[in-house]
């Protein structure tokens, strides 16, 4: 993504992606799932996002009596949208870096940072 100037957003990230050795074999495959399971579970929340917040644009068009109601329902898109970064902070912990060699490694830790 760029900015107006065409100046990269987060040029740190792009070096450190330009830099990476191009992903194969496995490795594409476990990227590839990976990514289906995030694009999965980010699209849900950002979904009820979309359907609430057009819900309350409706009922204020309708009836500005109803603000009330739409607070709660601006309330569920705020909760809704926390869902969304807790499943971006959960795909971070998940891509964590393994514990060296001659640590000890909990396998149980390990399934529970990948699975819902």
């Amino acid at each position: 993504m760029n900015t107006p100037d065409d100046q990269p957003c987060n040029a740190g990230t792009q070096a450190r992606v330009s830099d990476a050795p191009p992903v194969t074999g496995a490795n594409r495959h476990l990227l590839s799932e990976l990514a289906a399971g995030f694009a999965h579970e980010l699209n849900q929340p950002l979904a009820a996002i979309a359907a609430y917040a057009d819900g309350a644009a409706t009922l204020l068009r309708r009836d500005p009596e109803h603000a009330l109601q739409a607070l709660g329902i601006i309330q569920a898109i705020a909760g809704q949208a926390l869902r969304a970064g807790e499943v971006i902070q959960q795909l971070r912990g998940a891509t964590r870096p393994l514990p060296q060699a001659g640590q000890p490694l909990d396998p149980n830790a390990l399934v529970r940072t990948v699975l819902p």
